[in-house]
C-alpha cells in the first residue's frame, strides 16, 4: 500500500514538473491533456483515498493477514480497472469545465477591470470642468494698469517707460512681475532655458528639460530617467501649424539621440502635451490661479529680485498636468497637493532663475504613487543658440 501511495504522489510531482507558465500568465502543462491535468490528478487522489478507506475499514473486521491482503488486492484491481472508462468519460467534462472557466474569467475580469479603473486609475480631480482661459491674466491689462501703457509703440519700450516712472519690480506684485518677465522673454531674439531636477517616488527619477529658440524655431527637450526612461523632443518653427515629435534613444541624464516619431497638429499637440514648445513656463498665472505669494525681496549685493508664488494645485496646472502625464509616462492624470514657484528676475524684468517644488499623486504600473518633484531652471537671452540634432 505504501508503494502505491508513493507511486501516485511521484506521478503527481512529475506532472507538476512538466507544467509551466505561459507568456500571458496562464498555467498549463506540456502534455496533450494539459488544460485539465489538475482535474485528473484530483480525481486519482480521490479514488486513492476511497480505496484506502476500504482497506482501513476491512482491517477492523478481519483478524488474519491473509484476509487483509486479499482485500488490499481487490482494491488494487478496482483501481486498475478505472483508467479506461475514466478516459472515455472525461473529455465532455473537460469541455464543460473549460467553458465555465472561460465565461467566469471574462465576466469576472471585465468587472474587476472596470472597478479598478474607476476607483484607482482615475484622478479625483476633473480638470475638464475648468477653462484655462479663465485663469490667464493678460499682459495688456498689467501694462495698462501699472504703467498706463496702451499703444503698440509704448509696449515696445515698456521697460524704459516703467523705469522713467521710478518703478521697479519691488513696486509690483509677484503675479504682475512674472507676467511681465514672461512677456519680456517671448520678445527676446533668442533664449535658452535649461532645467535640472528630480522626482522622489518609488525610485528617484532625474528630470531634465531644455527649451530653445534661435530666432526661427522652438525646441523643447524633456527627459525623465530612472526606473523608467521617457525622452521627447518637440520641434516647431515660428508660425507653424504643426509640431514634429522626436523620441529619444540611448537616453542619458541630459541628452538622447532624437529620432523622428510623428507630426501632429497644434490642437492635437496641446491635447497631448498641454503647453507649447514656445511657452516659457508651464503654469497658468493670474490673481485667480495663485493662492498666495511672498513679498518681493531685493538682493542688493546681486541686484536681483525674488518672490515665491503658491499656485492653485488645480487651476494653475490646467495645462501642466498633461505635460507631467506625458513626461512621466503616467497611466492617469496626476493629482497635485501643492505647487510652489520661486522666481528671480533682474531690474529689467529678465528671468534669471526659477525653482519649482511640487507634490502630487501619479498613476504608474497600475498604482497611485506619491511624488515630490523639484526643478531648478536658468535662463539666457539674446545669445547664440544651437538647436539639438534631430534625425528625420
Amino acid at each position: 500500500m505504501s508503494n502505491e501511495k508513493n507511486n501516485v504522489l511521484q506521478d503527481d510531482n512529475d506532472n507538476k514538473k512538466k507544467s509551466s507558465l505561459t507568456k500571458d500568465g496562464s498555467f498549463v502543462a506540456d502534455n496533450d491533456d494539459s488544460i485539465f491535468k489538475e482535474i485528473e490528478e484530483d480525481f486519482i487522489k480521490a479514488k486513492y483515498k476511497k480505496n484506502q478507506d476500504i482497506v482501513f475499514e476491512s482491517k477492523e473486521n478481519l483478524n488474519t493477514d491473509v484476509e487483509q491482503e486479499a482485500i488490499e488486492g481487490k482494491a488494487k484491481k478496482k483501481k486498475k480497472k478505472k483508467p479506461s472508462s475514466y478516459e472515455k468519460t472525461t473529455f465532455a467534462h473537460k469541455m464543460r469545465v473549460l467553458g465555465i472557466l472561460t465565461v467566469l474569467g471574462i465576466f469576472t475580469g471585465s468587472g474587476l477591470g472596470v472597478y479598478y479603473f474607476n476607483n484607482f486609475l482615475r484622478s479625483n480631480v476633473d480638470y475638464s470642468k475648468l477653462k484655462p482661459a479663465d485663469y490667464i491674466k493678460s499682459v495688456d491689462d498689467v501694462l495698462a494698469k501699472r504703467f498706463s501703457i496702451t499703444s503698440s509703440s509704448d509696449k515696445e519700450n515698456w521697460i524704459q517707460i516703467a523705469q522713467n516712472q521710478g518703478l521697479s519690480p519691488i513696486d509690483l506684485s509677484p503675479v504682475d512681475n512674472l507676467i511681465l518677465a514672461e512677456y519680456n522673454a517671448k520678445n527676446a531674439s533668442s533664449y535658452e532655458i535649461v532645467g535640472n531636477g528630480a522626482v522622489a517616488t518609488i525610485a528617484t527619477q532625474t528630470i531634465y528639460s531644455m527649451r530653445k529658440f534661435d530666432g526661427k524655431t522652438y525646441t523643447f527637450e524633456s527627459i525623465s530617467k530612472g526606473m523608467l526612461n521617457v525622452a521627447n523632443c518637440d520641434y516647431m518653427p515660428k508660425g507653424a501649424r504643426s509640431v514634429e515629435v522626436y523620441k529619444g534613444a540611448n537616453v542619458t541624464v541630459s541628452g538622447a539621440d532624437w529620432n523622428y516619431s510623428q507630426t501632429v497638429s497644434l490642437d492635437n499637440y496641446k491635447a497631448m502635451a498641454g503647453t507649447m514648445p514656445s511657452d516659457i513656463q508651464p503654469y497658468l498665472i493670474s490673481d485667480k490661479s495663485v493662492i498666495s505669494s511672498t513679498d518681493v525681496v531685493f538682493d542688493d549685493s546681486k541686484g536681483l529680485y525674488s518672490f515665491t508664488l503658491h499656485i492653485d494645485p488645480v487651476a494653475g496646472v490646467l495645462l501642466y498636468y498633461k505635460q507631467v502625464r506625458r513626461t512621466g509616462g503616467l497611466e492617469g492624470d496626476p493629482e497635485f497637493e501643492y505647487v510652489n514657484l520661486t522666481v528671480t528676475i533682474d531690474e529689467d524684468w529678465n528671468l534669471v532663475s526659477s525653482y519649482i517644488q511640487e507634490k502630487y499623486v501619479a498613476i504608474k504600473f497600475g498604482l497611485p504613487n506619491k511624488c515630490v518633484g523639484t526643478l531648478y531652471s536658468t535662463y539666457k537671452f539674446n545669445d547664440e543658440v544651437t538647436l539639438p540634432t534631430l534625425n528625420k
